[in-house]
């Protein structure tokens, strides 16, 4: 067992996407490719289920959830150089890729959220700006590595004549290499004004080297008001290295979601 202190700092949307890339194995085993086929979610008294299917290329074909408020359902259609989840309740999820399979811009459903990414030299996202057509200024995220790593996001936020100031500290397990299993336990999923979701994983250019194990999020507003929160993992694997379960521990509220994988 991996263990991991955390704790948890924005409300985040527990919707699970997956990898259509080429980045679907997450045994220890390099000779065996291993799929998410299952996801359950266990949140105190409440447990939801999905299941993941995939198309004839092995790319994730659709996500069917036992309850949309765990997992957000949806149906991929593909177009050129465009990604479209097709969802249930929330309209079109629009991702829009460059030459290098990367997303340069979002258009998130019904509610109406735009985010645009920018990419460094090495492969890594160097910016996003994000805006909402009841936003009147948009808001530029600033992205920080180390060691292969995002380990810091920083961004501003007014409105109204009130300022908030936000920076997002990661940590990582150094000897465990990082999956990309769902988006809750990716850096990318504490980024924005209510978390950027849903992620669409493995399409932002060169992704993090280690796990993540665990993140602060620090709020300062222009009036003296401090907020701080934090989030921490434990991982678990099985008998054929995979990542079977993990605990995500949000201001001492605990979740786990467990995977079920079908292995070739």
């Amino acid at each position: 067992m991996l263990k991991i202190k955390y704790t948890f700092c924005m409300l985040l949307f527990a919707a699970v996407l997956f990898s259509a890339c080429n980045k679907e194995g997450f045994s220890d085993n390099t000779d065996e490719k291993c799929k998410i086929v299952t996801v359950k979610r266990t949140s105190g008294k409440y447990v939801d289920n999905a299941s993941i299917t995939y198309d004839s290329k092995g790319d994730i074909a659709s996500l069917v959830s036992s309850q949309d408020s765990a997992f957000r359902s949806f149906v991929v259609k593909k177009e050129p150089n465009k990604i479209i989840l097709v969802t249930k309740y929330d309209g079109n999820y629009v991702y829009d890729l460059d030459g290098n399979n990367r997303v340069i811009k979002a258009t998130i459903g019904d509610w109406g959220g735009k985010f645009e990414f920018t990419y460094s030299a090495n492969g890594y996202i160097s910016s996003m700006v994000q805006s909402f057509s009841n936003w009147p200024v948009p808001t530029n995220f600033n992205f920080y590595y180390s060691d292969g790593n995002l380990v810091k996001v920083t961004f501003s936020e007014s409105i109204g004549g009130y300022t908030t100031n936000t920076e997002i500290i990661y940590t990582y397990l150094k000897t465990e290499m990082a999956a990309l299993l769902i988006e809750e336990t990716d850096p990318l999923s504490f980024v924005g004004s209510y978390g950027y979701q849903p992620l669409l994983l493995g399409f932002y250019g060169k992704t993090n080297k280690n796990l993540m194990e665990s993140a602060k999020v620090t709020r300062v507003g222009s009036t003296g008001y401090v907020e701080s929160n934090y989030t921490s993992y434990v991982y678990k694997k099985d008998a054929k290295g995979n990542i079977n379960s993990v605990d995500i521990t949000r201001s001492g509220f605990l979740t786990n979601y467990s995977f079920i994988y079908n292995c070739n």
